[in-house]
This record gives C-alpha cells, sequence and structure tokens, in this order.
C-alpha cells in the first residue's frame, strides 16, 4: 500500500511529456475545485436563508404551546393561569383561541387563520410584526391581518366604511336553512398589517381574545392553548415539567419546531434537491478525473510492466491510480471549499448580491456544510477512481 501511494504521488506532482495528459490532469483538478465549491457557496446560501425564514417564524411563536390532546379547546380558570404566569422560567405567558374563518370585504373574500390574542402577547413580538397602522385594542372589535390577506381582501386601515366581515363555522350539526344557521359573524375594523414571511402574511390574522372568543361563542375561560416564550437559561425539558405540573398529562406540547414541521420539512426537502442537483455537477466534473486516470494508465503501461516483472500484483498497480483519483479529489474538495468558505465570507461582508436595495442575501457557513462537501467530493472521487484504475488490467495485456 505505501509503495502504490508513493508512486501515485510522484505520478500526481511529476509533468508529464504528454501536454495532452497535463491539460487534463488540470481540468480534472479544476474541475473537482469548481464544483466543489459551487456545492458550499450554495450550501451556505441555503443554510442562510433557511435560518433567515426560520428566524421570522420563529420570534413570531412561542417557545412552547400547549393544547387540547383532543378536542380544539380546553378550559383554564384564573388560578390555573396564575401559577403558569408566576413561573420563573417564562417570561411571557399568554392564553389563545384560534379558528379558520372567512373574511369577506367588498373586494373579495378569503379563509384565513384567526388567533385571538390575550394582553400578555409580548410587546417585543408586536413591535416587530407591524408594518403599518398598529395593534388592536383588547376589548375592541379591531382586527390585524398579513400582508398578502391585507392585499387580496382590498382592506385600508382605519376604513370605517367598508369594514370587513369575519364568518366563523357554529359547532354542532342540524339542519341548515341559512347562512346564520352554519356561521357566526361580526364586523372588525382593519387597524394594521403585519409581516413574517409569505406564508403566515397570506393566511393569518390577530384579534382580541375576548372578541374572537365571543364570535366563536366560547366561554370566558376557553381556550385552544396556552403559549410560553422561555427566560434566558431555562431548558424546553423543565419547562414542560413545570407546566404538567399545572395543567396536567391531557395536553399536547408543541417546541417550534413541531409547530412549524411542515415549513421544515419543505424546507429540508429544497436543500435535498438542491443538494442532488450539485452532487450530480461534481459527478459531471469526476468524468475529467475518469479520462486524466486512462490516459496516464496509457501513458506509463510500460512501466506498469516493469512493476509487475518485479513482482507486484496486479491489485497493486491498479491501486496506484486509486490512490491518484483519491489525492486529485481530496486536493480539488480542499481547495474548492477555501474558495467557496471565502466567496461566503465576502458576501457576508460586503453584502455582493441583493434580494432587495435594502436586503442581502443571507448566508451562513456550518461545519456540516464543510464535512459534507469534502465527504461527497472524496467519496464520488473515490467511485470514479476505482473505476478508472480497472482499466490497468486491460492495459497490461496489450
Amino acid at each position: 500500500m505505501k509503495t502504490s501511494f508513493y508512486i501515485a504521488r510522484r505520478y500526481l506532482v511529476s509533468k508529464s511529456s504528454n501536454n495532452a495528459i497535463n491539460s487534463m490532469s488540470f481540468l480534472a483538478v479544476f474541475g473537482v475545485l469548481i464544483s466543489s465549491a459551487a456545492l458550499f457557496v450554495v450550501l451556505s446560501g441555503f443554510n442562510g436563508l433557511k435560518e433567515y425564514t426560520l428566524e421570522f417564524v420563529s420570534y413570531a411563536s412561542p417557545d412552547i404551546q400547549a393544547s387540547a390532546a383532543s378536542g380544539k379547546s380546553f378550559y383554564l380558570n384564573d388560578a390555573e393561569f396564575e401559577k403558569l404566569v408566576s413561573q420563573p422560567e417564562f417570561s411571557s405567558v399568554f392564553r389563545a383561541v384560534k379558528e379558520r374563518v372567512l373574511i369577506k370585504s367588498n373586494r373579495n373574500s378569503q379563509i384565513v387563520q384567526l388567533n385571538g390574542v390575550d394582553e400578555r402577547f409580548p410587546l417585543k413580538v408586536i413591535d416587530s410584526l407591524v408594518v403599518e397602522g398598529r395593534w388592536f385594542s383588547s376589548k375592541e372589535k379591531e382586527i390585524v391581518v398579513g400582508w398578502g390577506v391585507a392585499n387580496s381582501l382590498g382592506l385600508e386601515t382605519f376604513d370605517n366604511i367598508n369594514m370587513p366581515v369575519v364568518y366563523a363555522p357554529k359547532p354542532g350539526s342540524g339542519q341548515l336553512l341559512s347562512v346564520n344557521d352554519a356561521f357566526r359573524s361580526m364586523p372588525f375594523l382593519s387597524v394594521g398589517v403585519f409581516e413574517i414571511n409569505e406564508e403566515l402574511n397570506n393566511t393569518e390574522a390577530f384579534a382580541s381574545l375576548n372578541v374572537v372568543q365571543k364570535l366563536l361563542g366560547y366561554k370566558a375561560n376557553q381556550y385552544s392553548s396556552v403559549n410560553f416564550y422561555f427566560s434566558d437559561g431555562t431548558k424546553e425539558a423543565l419547562a414542560v415539567e413545570k407546566i404538567k405540573a399545572v395543567l396536567g398529562d391531557s395536553f399536547v406540547f408543541k417546541n417550534r419546531l413541531a409547530q412549524h414541521d411542515t415549513l421544515y420539512k419543505m424546507l429540508n426537502t429544497e436543500q435535498a434537491a438542491v443538494y442532488l442537483i450539485f452532487t450530480l455537477v461534481i459527478i459531471i466534473a469526476l468524468f475529467n478525473v475518469v479520462g486524466a486516470l486512462i490516459m496516464m494508465i496509457l501513458e506509463k503501461r510500460d512501466d506498469l510492466k516493469v512493476l509487475i516483472g518485479l513482482g507486484y500484483l496486479k491489485s497493486q498497480v491498479s491501486n496506484i491510480f486509486f490512490y491518484q483519483g483519491l489525492m486529485i479529489s481530496g486536493l480539488g474538495a480542499v481547495f474548492g471549499i477555501f474558495i467557496g468558505y471565502g466567496l461566503v465570507l465576502l458576501q457576508d461582508s460586503l453584502s455582493l448580491f441583493m434580494i432587495t436595495p435594502t436586503l442581502a442575501y443571507p448566508v451562513s457557513v456550518s461545519a456540516n456544510s464543510f464535512l459534507v462537501v469534502f465527504a461527497t467530493v472524496v467519496f464520488l472521487g473515490g467511485i470514479a477512481s476505482r473505476i478508472a484504475s480497472s482499466q490497468t488490467t486491460k492495459a497490461l495485456k496489450n
């Protein structure tokens, strides 16, 4: 093995008398380098975009959400709620109800998720969400909608004349003779517009907890969820135990990952698809490695016959070019990652590419990106090298 590796290293650094082989070897290393750099940059860019998207979603979502294990709602008295609020592990605790409703305006109608939240909904979240108008008053029939919902319905803030009407389904069954038998309705004044991300902007709306409870026919102590923001240093497992001590075990507890499970899966699927596409680019680049190795085998055919005459096994001779291919792949991956890392740092510091005039394309470097790119290139390079090195047997027969 040591001898095969030594000869492979000598072949790699020595210049061939055949200019075509020299050019092919250069193209092989260059192709692997460029494809490795491209994969690293794309993964870092996608990581940045993923973190940027989830940052906004997570910021508007509680650390833990407790909801009924069965049914849409549960009952919670004030004494139990005050016990939860008094826990030092939580910086904010608020109650909420939610339901899919139909909002109808003069221009259009749309089904959205209506969230009724109480006055404990954290102000830091409110300040970051509202981009037009203001947050609703706690006891008024006022609504704050996503940017996409506002555009779809043609809503203007503080328009007392063209107020949207919200229709919520009535529970129960029976013969329905009119719309009033199936829905409760209530006019709302649009007082604000929020912006989180495209999905939530097009599907969500917020209003006062008390008002939404009346719209849905809920009792004063009937809720869909209790939501918790952690104090600094709070561990999730400890927080859940504290909540269970008050609420009991008949609840489902969801962290931010579970609350946005569909979004996380979608982003991970897209990242996997991008990875596979650029893996194909690396495979194409490795054809140059196969070609360079085969040309090197043909040129060194006489030397290989001498090695066989000295007692080398055919497998040892074959390993010379296998190791050479691995070194080409490894060097290309290392230098490609280095160049890709430099490009990512330039984007992060100089904002070379912009999504909007004020927003640079986000990038994020993780140790996982280094490992994935290097492992992918070396693994595929090993396969390509083994394919090329298998041609030594044919070369020795001629």
